[in-house]
Parts: structure tokens; sequence; C-alpha cells
């Protein structure tokens, strides 16, 4: 099983430098083997930034051979407020004052 800590620093190491203005939250958490890597923009990315989500994504995968599956990157597109989801166990990397 995925350690939950190991995971944020993981993620916080991959994102160092590569947070770009249109990004409002960072978020991953683990569901069993997968690693499920949430990224909340306020306007549809660009290539540079796909680019710098999937090589995160890559690096967090890296970190645990043989422990996890793949990495889900779920990127959303959301203006408004960020949903808070019950019973959910993120850890945020990283979010944008507002």
């Amino acid at each position: 099983m995925l350690d939950q800590t190991e995971l944020q620093l993981s993620a916080e190491r991959a994102f160092l430098g590569s947070i770009y203005p249109e990004m409002r939250a960072v978020r991953i958490r683990a569901e069993g083997s997968d690693i499920i890597l949430s990224v909340i923009l306020d306007k549809e990315p660009s290539e540079i930034v796909r680019e710098a989500i999937s090589a995160a994504a890559t690096e967090i995968s890296e970190d645990f051979p043989g422990e996890c599956d793949r990495v889900v990157e779920d990127v959303i597109v959301n203006s408004g407020p960020i949903a808070i989801e019950n019973g959910v166990s993120w850890s945020c990397i990283y979010e944008r004052s507002e």
C-alpha cells in the first residue's frame, strides 16, 4: 500500500518549479495501487502545462516502482469554487490564494 506522506513528498518534488499561473490547486491521493493526481485549472491548459503535469506524473510513478500500477491525471477546468469531497483523503500539494 502506498504511504500518503511519501506520496505527498514525491508530488511536491515533482511539481517543484512547475506550478503555472492557471493552476488553482494540485492534489494527490492513493486509491489501492493507483495514484490519483488532480490538477484544477482556471482555463484550458496550454501544451506546456499539459506536458508539465504529465512529467510530474511520470516522476511520481518512478518513485514507487512495483507499488504503483498507474497515475491517473485528472485535469479539471473550473473557475468556480473548488469542491471539497467528503470522505476522500487528498494531500494538497498546491492551492492558489484566491
